[in-house]
């Protein structure tokens, strides 16, 4: 459940709403209204994952001000499309 989830990382500050295309038709996102939990350790001093699965489905957090963070390698200063890293997955697990 994606709630249950979520809740381990924020604040839920509202109900999340279903993300409409330009015709009104839903693309599958939902979106929702959060506090962050603080976290001293991270980079951008903030609790969450970069990108998560609940069952079969992928999930990816984005926010204002978010540090570029590459999807594909973890790692931070570029995003997936322009990743130069050679990454292996094993069970969609990345080593």
């Amino acid at each position: 459940d994606i709630m249950s989830f979520v809740k381990r990382f924020v604040d839920v500050q509202e109900a999340g709403v279903k993300v409409l295309d330009k015709r009104r038709i839903w693309n599958g996102k939902r979106k929702y209204m959060v506090h962050f939990r603080s976290d001293p350790k991270a980079g951008d001093g903030l609790l969450h994952p970069q990108a998560f699965s609940i069952g079969a489905n992928r999930g990816y957090l984005f926010y204002p001000e978010q540090p570029l963070t590459c999807r594909r390698c973890g790692q931070g200063g570029h995003f997936a499309v322009d990743c130069k890293a050679e990454v292996q997955y094993v069970r969609n697990v990345l080593l």
